[in-house]
């Protein structure tokens, strides 16, 4: 009786490791840009992308998963954390190693070549020099308030999900604009590796550019900026909207979760994925499914 007993509790904690992925130390991993979609026309416009900020919040032993955190065991700093995109955790909730970008590439950049390639495709063209701005150019500011993935624990398979929230100004001869930008994906796996972490991953950031597409740039497409901002002159080109901050980090209690019977995932616009945009107050997941940005556009600027 004991040894089935002892038989059991091996098979169990076996069985968790393998579900997590078991490796416990802080992993580096590069993430691609997801694939360019179809690009757009060109509109005559051009965009400078003047500042990306990270602004996110660390902590120190989070409630939950979702909140940023490192392994208290490895190399901490503010350069960690701008590399920092995930904690992997083992099959009862248990933080263990963190996962960053490599060394030359931050999350500042990872989201800044993702506005890139979002106005790119809905046919803006983007400068890569601040000496070719004028005065007809839209400059965007981007402040990065959350870029997280993390792991649930089930049973039989693990979830692993990425969310994205950003605060987007977009200026333009005395007029500015601002808004949320906010998505979450979701997805299961049968392991915790290397490879699955980048696909919840790539995939996050494809839902950040459709959701660009779906709501600032049909904004300012059809001139809705309001004038409360200082001209280009005034403010000069440098001038970010969202002043740069040193990272926080603040002290929270331990998380710990036994693993739950895992159900399957909603079925989504693709990849049975669940992809949720947060902040937007209007569930527009629907025009993702039509074929040409232009329809998209008009679908999300009819809000239905």
């Amino acid at each position: 009786m004991r040894s089935k007993l002892k038989l059991s509790i091996v098979t169990i904690f076996i069985s968790v490791l393998f579900l997590s992925g078991c490796a416990t130390n802080r992993w580096v991993i590069d993430v691609p840009m997801p694939a360019s979609g179809e690009v757009s026309k060109s509109n005559g416009k051009e965009i400078y992308i003047n500042s990306v900020t990270d602004s996110r919040v660390f902590e120190v032993s989070p409630p939950e998963p979702n909140i940023p955190s490192l392994d208290p065991d490895e190399k901490q700093g503010d350069k960690i954390k701008q590399r920092a995109i995930a904690r992997k955790r083992n099959g009862f909730g248990k933080g263990l190693g963190d996962i960053l970008l490599p060394e030359g590439k931050t999350v500042e950049s990872l989201i800044s070549a993702t506005l890139r390639q979002a106005f790119i495709e809905n046919g803006y063209t983007v400068l890569n020099k601040k000496e070719q701005i004028t005065d007809n150019t839209y400059l965007v500011d981007a402040r990065i308030n959350k870029l997280w993935s993390w792991m649930n624990p089930g049973f039989w398979a693990i979830t692993l999900s990425t969310e994205i929230t950003t605060d987007i100004a977009i200026k333009n001869k005395g007029a500015t604009n601002e808004k949320v930008v906010s998505v979450k994906v979701s997805d299961t796996f049968q392991t915790g590796v290397e490879s699955n972490w980048i696909e919840v991953m790539q995939s996050g950031l494809k839902a950040y550019i459709n959701k660009l597409k779906l709501s600032i740039i049909p904004l300012f497409q059809r001139g809705n900026l309001s004038s409360n901002a200082p001209t280009l002159r005034d403010t000069g080109a440098s001038q970010s909207v969202f002043p740069r901050q040193n990272m926080e980090t603040v002290r929270a209690e331990p998380y710990y979760e036994m693993p739950v019977t895992q159900t399957n995932a909603t079925p989504n616009y693709e990849n049975n994925q669940q992809v949720q945009f947060g902040h937007s107050g209007v569930d527009l997941t629907h025009c993702l499914k039509l074929q040409t940005n232009e329809a998209i556009a008009r679908c999300a600027g009819k809000g239905r």
